[in-house]
């Protein structure tokens, strides 16, 4: 069963965690140390991913099918902001593995 956060929100066609880069370090820690230790989706979207997906319905159902998907791109954030569905903060991928 996908532990999917609560807090999905839609755009664009996609859906998208609103999660800060430390909850979102928290999840994927927790999976590691979970009994099962099934194999997990971490997305972190791009607005040249989301104009792929736009066209590209494999990759948006893969995509969506994400245990936590986060904008990793400030372009999202700040749509989301203006379209009255904020994500509360950006999660950059390169920041997640340095973490």
């Amino acid at each position: 069963m996908n532990q999917r956060a609560s807090n999905r929100i839609q755009f664009m066609g996609c859906e998208i965690d609103s999660l800060t880069r430390e909850e979102t370090l928290k999840r994927t820690l927790e999976w590691c140390h979970e009994a099962d230790a099934k194999p997990r989706t971490l997305i972190t979207l791009n607005a040249a991913l989301l104009m792929m997906m736009k066209t590209n319905q494999e990759l948006r159902q893969a995509c969506n099918g994400g245990d936590i998907i986060v904008a990793d791109g400030m372009p999202i954030v700040w749509s989301t902001r203006l379209l009255g569905t904020p994500l509360v903060d950006r999660v950059a991928g390169v920041d997640l593995m340095a973490s």
